[in-house]
């Protein structure tokens, strides 16, 4: 796997960092039986980048997703994210993504000009997002990324947390456990 480049597909998970004490204080790890996306990504076998929600760099970026705990998003993000979706990304998230700015201010809502985020895809621009109408298993994400016009090198059967990595013209899958 030396030297070999994770497929870049465009595709990121939206992970909250400094937000994340703000949104669930005093304690990181009670955050840890809270659903999130990031292990259904990883055994789905998609190519995907994290992307901060505190400092978000969404450049090359096709599509991005809450992985379901952003409910605290910093002005900064809720501007940069209205400014990429109108550019033509699409932003797949859910009815509480951004409903609080961590500084006090208007909700991701607001800042897209919008009343509040209801289940559906709205256009925005030339870009639109996506509110799932709750939190999706493996199966449901798997559909609305196919709608999207995501895909993957390779599908593994059962699911495992799976990534594939590039190099000359050689296709390298590594399959893990994350269980404990």
């Amino acid at each position: 796997v030396k030297a070999a480049a994770y497929a870049r597909m465009g595709l990121a998970l939206l992970i909250p960092d400094t937000t994340l004490y703000v949104s669930r204080p005093a304690n990181f790890f009670a955050m840890e039986g809270r659903p999130h996306l990031q292990y259904a990504m990883e055994r789905l076998g998609l190519p995907f980048e994290g992307v901060s929600a505190q400092f978000p760099r969404l450049e090359g970026l096709r599509v991005i997703i809450d992985d379901g705990t952003n409910e605290v998003l910093t002005p900064e993000c809720m501007t940069a994210l209205a400014a990429w979706i109108s550019h033509g990304g699409t932003l797949v998230g859910f009815e509480q993504t951004g409903r609080v700015a961590a500084d006090g201010g208007v909700s991701l809502a607001h800042v897209l000009g919008l009343d509040a985020l209801h289940p559906g895809v709205t256009t925005l621009g030339q870009g639109s997002i996506n509110i799932l109408p709750s939190f999706p298993d493996e199966d449901e994400l798997e559909a609305v990324l196919t709608a999207l016009s995501v895909s993957r090198d390779v599908s593994v059967s059962p699911r495992v947390s799976n990534a594939t990595f590039h190099r000359d013209g050689k296709h390298v899958l590594v399959l893990y456990n994350k269980q404990r």
